[in-house]
């Protein structure tokens, strides 16, 4: 898992260089990288394994369980990781991992996954 992991942030990193003077700020649009990460983040992979993925990369994990404040969308228990790239004032840009359980509360594998880059206002 640990080689794993060092061949994903490298990864991300490049992609980060690659987009980071085209990236749009939170409210603007999405900066999806999903596809880009899919050999290592996927549809069916074991829910452990993505968590402990992006812990291993360095990032923060959400607890399990229902977002109450996403009533009932089909995101209300996902999981959401965090790695912070890069921090210069005003904005604060993060790696989002949405990670997409197969059914409420059911976290054996992972349904779907979406990662994009994030830009925060600090």
């Amino acid at each position: 898992m640990q080689e794993i992991a060092k061949e994903a942030r490298a990864k991300l990193n490049n992609l980060y260089a690659e987009k980071r003077d085209h990236l749009k700020p939170r409210g603007s649009g999405r900066n999806l990288i999903s596809e880009e990460m899919s050999s290592y983040f996927y549809s069916g992979m074991a829910f452990d394994d993505a968590e402990a993925l992006v812990e291993e990369m360095g990032g923060k994990i959400s607890k399990r369980g229902r977002n109450l404040l996403l009533g009932n969308s089909p995101l209300a228990f996902s999981v959401i990781g965090e790695i912070e790239i890069n921090s210069s004032f005003p904005t604060k840009t993060v790696i989002v991992f949405t990670l997409i359980p197969t059914d409420q509360n059911k976290y054996d594998t992972v349904q779907k996954v979406e990662i994009e880059f994030v830009i925060n206002a600090i």
